[in-house]
């Protein structure tokens, strides 16, 4: 493969990266959306909507399916409660120019371009350090939701229980806390805030940025995309979190509201006391339950034959538009068809109407001919006729010779020699 070192693509100064995190369920679709926007590129095979995100996912399918194997590769998944031990980013290292490779496919020499996967808040080991290699310092933009919401959405999509969601959440925290440096550029917003007032997080989002934006396009992002449909669960009873999620949320929605600085927060008494509480009361718990699930493969198995089943409904699907496109095409040509035939008709129908309108006065034509014709006969024969008797009285009269024949001619040329 060729040198990192003389790599240039997406690399250094050169390019500015935006990467979204947040766990499952919290908003990071939505606040992808108003990036691509406003301009930013997601990707170029973006994954599509379904059921749950009907407006799209905006996550690049090349990365998904990287970062999977990723996780496949430590024997976890998306959906494990455990934080991913130290011992795993070793297995990883050898992946680093395959992800340079990756990015430099999909983005190329993209001047603004962005992330967007939970699944990068599981692989802050392995991220952080690739960014750090390749010269780049990504801005992150981390959502939050309260977490409450996120189970229960969860529960509905995946029917994960409530209690592990709640554990999920806080493991995406942590993973997206660890990509904060001294200089990290970073900014806070909380999924409540982007649903009441789309328009001025759309506004704020894009000074973070450094793009101009246009009113129209706030209001068309805050009008179309955005809607209290996006909030799903919304009127149901809120499940009981654990005090520690509870206090967590509260601590970075704070945050969140005074603009306070996350590096700072990050050192803050109350936030190391949440860390520390979890460190003892909680890990060792969600630890032995991961090492209980080590070597079960049975949700991997299930995972790559929906897999499998998801991508030849697409095969199907998209076999079943091209087919509907060709009925259509058809449906329009003989639409044209039967258009023609029809003026056709109408053409065919106005000439036996105007030959029907045409037929006395063709009439009234042919029976004249005909008489002229009659006429002209008659007239011929009385010609002839006179011309006859013309000649005959002519004859008796002796003003005229009669014609003889050459025979005639010579017998009477011998009786007057004799």
């Amino acid at each position: 493969m060729e040198d990192d070192s003389t790599k240039s693509d997406n690399s250094g100064a050169d390019s500015k990266v935006v990467l979204v995190l947040g766990m499952h369920r919290s908003g990071t679709s939505a606040i992808a959306a108003g990036l691509q926007q406003l301009g930013v590129v997601m990707g170029t095979s973006l994954y599509r909507g379904d059921e749950w995100n009907p407006k799209g996912y905006f996550e690049e399918k090349k990365f998904v399916e990287f970062n999977t194997r990723l996780l496949d590769m430590a024997g976890l998944r998306w959906d494990s409660a455990y934080p991913f031990p130290d011992s795993a980013a070793s297995r990883w290292a050898p992946q680093r120019t395959a992800a340079y490779d990756l990015v430099d496919e999909v983005f190329g020499d993209t001047r603004v371009w962005g992330f967007k996967d939970p699944r990068m808040c599981l692989l802050s080991a392995f991220w952080s350090e690739t960014f750090r290699s390749r010269g780049l310092t990504p801005c992150l933009l981390l959502m939050l939701r309260d977490p409450a919401e996120v189970a229960l959405s969860l529960n509905r999509r995946d029917g994960i229980a409530v209690e592990r969601a709640g554990w999920l959440w806080f493991n995406h925290l942590l993973g997206s806390l660890d990509y904060l440096q001294e200089h990290s550029d970073t900014h806070l917003i909380d999924f409540s805030d982007l649903l009441h007032a789309p328009a001025e997080v759309m506004r704020g989002l894009a000074k973070w940025i450094g793009i101009s934006v246009s009113e129209n396009l706030v209001e068309s992002f805050a009008s179309d995309f955005i809607s209290p449909g996006l909030a799903n669960g919304k009127g149901t009873a809120k499940p009981l979190m654990h005090p520690l999620i509870i206090s967590a949320y509260t601590f970075w929605r704070s945050v969140a509201s005074n603009g306070m600085s996350p590096n700072i927060a990050l050192q803050s008494p109350e936030w190391l006391s949440i860390k520390r509480s979890f460190e003892v009361e909680i890990k060792p718990t969600l630890q032995a339950v991961q090492n209980f699930f080590a070597t079960d493969r049975q949700l991997t198995v299930m995972d790559s034959r929906l897999i499998e089943l998801s991508d030849a409904l697409q095969v199907t699907e998209e076999l079943a538009l091209k087919r509907l496109a060709e009925l259509t095409s058809q449906e329009s040509q003989l639409k044209r068809t039967l258009d023609a035939l029809a003026y056709a008709e109408k053409l065919a129908f106005e000439r036996l109407e105007r030959i029907g309108e045409l037929e006395p006065q063709l009439k009234l034509t042919s029976d004249g001919l005909a008489f002229a014709e009659n006429l002209a006969l008659t007239r011929q024969a009385t010609i002839e006729r006179l011309e006859k008797e013309f000649t005959h009285a002519a004859v008796i009269k002796g003003y005229v010779v009669p014609a003889t024949d050459e025979a005639d001619s010579d017998t009477n040329k011998d009786e007057t020699s004799k």
